[in-house]
């Protein structure tokens, strides 16, 4: 009977998984019928009538099926004494949980494999089959750009060792500047159009690159991408308003006013603007066309000059007004001499003080140069009387601190 078994097994072993399974199922009831205990395949181990677990095992070119009651595949695999060294693979692992019914169980064994990249080579044990895993046990990165292939081991001598080569033709590295940015890319083309064709960098119609396209790729050069923009842009702008200036010998000169504000202009323009990387690197006019005009400004400058002696007269009398006579007028002549002479258009240059009494800052004087002599000497006075009470006070203050 046992022979007999074997050689079904031998015929049938092609079979259609699902052929196998009724098949088995037929057999081990047979076994169970006769009451058998001993294993169905030689070195299969033991066979158990309640068993519901189907194990095909593949090892070393071999087919093998049980019977068994094992919980892990790293039970069925010591029940049949099959070695396993520590390079070798099982798939699924040894720990792995076996379920009823069918369940496949692969041996791969570990065989000498050299892996060549450019001038090193190295030779290493693994039972991977595909070559990115091959290369990573023997601890070599690799990248998605790098071309793996595999061979036999035809030069035993040359090559050191016997089993399986791993050669790596690796992608040459290099970036792209483009969009404010760099990004590095690996490529296995020869030229900058192929490479950038590869990397996915797409180009717009007058974009530069440096180097040309048709340049040959090398190992860590950068390549420069200048996106060249051109577009047509219809803007509003202003036109600036003319500037007439009059002169008025009524008005103290320095004296400046505005008679006629005026209004700017505005305009319609249509340019044709070039952008390099969005920067303008030029623009030429297509089209202009007058909105609105603009309307003229009008200044006045007075050329009027007030005699300095004609203004002490002035501030004389109006002093005088007050009371402030004798000592207090010397007091104030003082003052005044030292602080603009009397010239009702002085400016101090460093202060920005203006006018008789140097008012500071001269936005105290309304109108400055316009001002009569008379308008500032009455604004001098007043403030004289407000905060030192008198022209003596004043100038005894203005000779410790040089003003007042």
């Amino acid at each position: 009977m046992r022979e007999r078994l074997k050689v079904w097994h031998t015929r049938f072993a092609n079979w259609p998984f699902r052929m196998q399974f009724i098949l088995a199922t037929l057999i081990i009831t047979t076994i169970t019928s006769y009451g058998l205990s001993s294993g169905i395949f030689a070195g299969s181990g033991r066979a158990f009538a309640d068993s519901n677990k189907i194990v095909s095992l593949y090892v070393d070119g071999d087919k093998r099926v049980v019977s068994t009651d094992a919980a892990t595949v790293g039970d069925v695999i010591t029940r049949l004494g099959v070695k396993v060294a520590d390079e070798d693979l099982v798939e699924p692992s040894a720990s792995t949980h076996i379920p009823q019914g069918f369940f496949n169980i692969n041996i791969y064994r570990a065989r000498p494999v050299v892996v060549i990249d450019g001038q090193t080579q190295t030779h290493i044990r693994t039972a991977f089959q595909s070559p990115r895993l091959i290369v990573s046990a023997a601890g070599l990165t690799t990248y998605p750009e790098d071309v793996l292939s595999s061979d036999v081991i035809t030069n035993f001598v040359g090559q050191g060792t016997v089993g399986q080569s791993v050669s790596i033709t690796r992608a040459k590295p290099f970036s792209v500047q483009a969009d404010g940015k760099v990004a590095s890319h690996r490529t296995q083309s020869s030229t900058i159009a192929e490479a950038l064709a590869d990397a996915g960098v797409s180009l717009g119609q007058k974009d530069t690159v440096q180097p040309a396209l048709t340049a040959d790729v090398t190992p860590g050069m950068r390549v420069v991408i200048t996106r060249v923009t051109e577009v047509d842009v219809t803007v509003d702008e202003s036109i600036a308003r003319p500037v007439k200036t009059v002169r008025d010998g009524t008005l103290l000169r320095g004296a400046h006013s505005v008679r006629e504000a005026g209004s700017d202009g505005k305009r319609k323009v249509t340019y044709h603007i070039n952008y390099q990387n969005g920067v303008e690197t030029g623009r030429k006019t297509l089209a202009s066309q007058v909105v609105t005009e603009p309307v003229g400004r009008v200044e006045v400058v007075g050329t009027k000059i007030i005699d300095p002696n004609q203004a002490v007269v002035i501030a004389a009398g109006l002093a005088g007004d007050r009371g402030w006579i004798d000592g207090q007028w010397d007091a104030l002549y003082s003052l005044w001499s030292h602080e603009s002479n009397f010239n009702a258009t002085s400016v101090n240059a460093s202060s920005g003080a203006c006018g008789i009494p140097q008012a500071y800052p001269c936005s105290k004087l309304p109108g400055f140069s316009p001002m009569s002599v008379e308008a500032q000497v009455n604004w001098g006075l007043d403030y004289i009387a407000k905060r030192y009470g008198t022209p003596a006070s004043a100038w005894a203050y203005w000779q410790s601190h040089h003003s007042y």
